[in-house]
């Protein structure tokens, strides 16, 4: 309200009563303005508020105006998104069986409590479904099947990290959807709409035969033990096919502990001396000793370096004279004397001296020379990957003199080097699936397939969308009648007398050649491979034992043995051509 002015007669006051004297006014009390003479606001002061405050007014009036109107449909669009959520559908993975339908790897669930944004709080139930993958507790199987893990440390996405798991994630993850969640202010659940399906992953049927394989696995803990080795690997094939039976490598890692997060286990892999998490039977590089000697007499045979009849006699060693020192000869040792033996015998009871021979040469034999060697030891797929579907595989390595000279501070290579070599010791580095697939292709007579895992691939209803089929490589160009000398030499091994005798009186006809390479002075891999029947091969087999005593006897061919006589009884279909 407006003060109005008033003239000065209409006063009830005069100023002379308000102008008294102060002074004589003592009692007045300046704190409380007594004595000070009081002023009417003036109508300037309340004009300019009520201009303020009305400015004021207007300004917010406009504003909301604005909001409302200008901006209001912006903002309405903004409130209805903020209650939508976009929540992912996660595929069901896909199954891994064995080749006879057994469950491998599969997917269980726990619920917990969890916000709207999770996947299965859309239908308004207030909980999230989290996948778990599980694997069958069946020992022996981790380094095919591998596990799953995060995409990285800052993820929740999960992927594949080893074996087929790893190999085939794109095939088992399948495809994610999407849905669209509606929530109220206090985050419930109004309704959900589907925006993109997922898509389930793919199951894998793999060649492998679970119980085959757990079995191989427990052998070789066994044996390696209870004989002192380090490590050890096995792999069992199809030589018609390149179906992959069982591979296994002892030890190993449990999948279900990596895949659903122990630390503490996982540690307890981690600095584990004996290394699980590494795969022996494919990444696993070894000198492989005498069971190199098989494609040693093939490439002799086929160079016309030997015949299959002549013989070489065997005192024990054979002595190459030493140009820089005529009183110290190189001696070349056979593991014991062995007399008169042809290529035959000379597998059968695995001599040196002859391989020595036909290797680099001695007396009037001229020997393949390292460059033939290579040659051959190549076209048996030595120095290269198997081309197998699973990683990493290692390539192998075959030394050359090139190699030599441009590595080592000895840079000439010497005929020695070329018996280390004719023997499968020395610089020479294999893999047991190589040799699995060496011993497979002379079974078949120079036949070569690609090994492979994954038989089948099936979708969520069951039904095949691929099915694998027997890849051949370049067949080896060597006369049968060479391969027919040397599996009967093998064959022969596998015979009383003969180094793989542990082989023998199984009641079926097997072929073999074991391998004793040497690690230093004091250690050694013990090796076998083998196929069987010996007339009609459906089977072969490869088996090393890491890093044993050199004194220790018993070795992979006792290891062989046993898987043999467990699949006499469980699986003798596997020990049997129809064709």
């Amino acid at each position: 309200m407006f003060f109005k002015k008033k003239k000065l007669a209409d006063l009830d006051i005069t100023p002379d009563e308000i102008f008294m004297d102060a002074k004589n006014m003592p009692g007045w009390e300046r704190e409380s303005f007594e004595g000070v003479m009081e002023k009417a606001i003036t109508f300037k002061t309340p004009l300019l508020m009520a201009v303020f405050f009305g400015l004021l007014s207007l300004t917010l009036l406009s504003r909301v105006g604005y909001l409302d109107v200008v901006r209001g449909s912006d903002f309405a669009d903004k409130a209805y998104v903020n209650r939508l959520r976009a929540v992912a559908l996660k595929p069901a993975r896909g199954v891994i069986y064995d080749r006879n339908g057994r469950e491998l790897s599969w997917n269980s669930v726990v619920s917990s409590s969890a916000p709207p944004e999770s996947n299965v709080a859309a239908l308004g139930d207030g909980l999230v479904v989290e996948p778990v993958r599980v694997y069958a507790s069946m020992p022996g199987l981790a380094h095919v099947l591998g596990y799953l893990g995060h995409v990285s440390d800052y993820s929740s996405e999960l992927a594949g990290k080893a074996g087929v798991e790893r190999q085939y994630d794109d095939v088992l993850a399948g495809e994610t959807g999407s849905r669209l969640v509606e929530v109220d202010s206090k985050e419930r659940v109004i309704s959900a709409s589907l925006q993109k399906p997922s898509k389930d992953g793919q199951s894998i049927v793999l060649t492998i035969d679970a119980e085959l394989q757990s079995e191989l696995f427990r052998i070789l803990g066994s044996v390696i033990q209870d004989r002192g080795f380090n490590a050890g690997a096995g792999v069992v094939m199809d030589p018609r096919t390149g179906e992959v039976l069982a591979m296994t490598s002892w030890p190993e890692y449990d999948p279900n502990v990596l895949s659903q997060g122990d630390p503490a286990k996982v540690r307890s892999f981690m600095s584990d001396s004996k290394n699980p998490f590494f795969f022996r039977a494919i990444s696993g590089l070894y000198a492989p000793g005498s069971i190199i000697k098989p494609v040693m007499a093939l490439a002799a045979l086929s160079e016309g370096v030997i015949d299959e009849n002549r013989q070489i006699f065997s005192s024990g060693s054979i002595s190459v004279p030493n140009p820089y020192n005529p009183k110290e000869p190189s001696i070349f040792y056979d593991w014991r004397p062995q007399g008169w033996v042809d290529l035959r015998h000379a597998l059968a009871v695995s001599s040196n001296v002859y391989f020595y021979t036909v290797g680099g040469g001695f007396d009037d034999i001229g020997g393949l020379g390292v460059s033939r060697i290579g040659k051959y030891l190549k076209l048996f797929g030595l120095g290269s990957g198997t081309g197998i579907d699973l990683v990493p595989e290692a390539q192998g390595f075959v030394p050359n003199p090139e190699w030599k000279t441009q590595t080592l501070s000895d840079k000439i290579w010497r005929v020695g080097d070329t018996y280390n070599l004719s023997i499968g010791q020395g610089w020479l580095q294999v893999t047991p699936l190589q040799m699995a697939s060496v011993v497979s292709a002379i079974s078949q007579d120079g036949v070569r397939v690609r090994p492979f895992l994954v038989k089948a691939i099936k979708n969520s209803d069951g039904g095949t969308v691929d099915e694998a089929e027997t890849q051949y490589g370049a067949s080896i160009d060597i006369d049968r009648k060479y391969f027919t000398a040397v599996k009967e030499g093998m064959r022969m091994a596998a015979s009383p007398g003969g180094t793989a005798a542990a082989l023998s009186g199984l009641g079926i006809n097997l072929a073999g050649k074991t391998g004793t390479a040497e690690i230093g002075k004091e250690f050694v891999n013990s090796w076998i491979i083998s196929f069987a029947p010996y007339d009609k091969p459906a089977l072969v087999m490869s088996i090393v034992l890491e890093r044993g005593s050199v004194h220790n006897l018993v070795g992979a061919p006792f290891a062989a043995r046993q898987l043999y006589e467990w699949m006499m009884v469980h699986r003798p279909e596997y020990l049997k051509n129809k064709n």
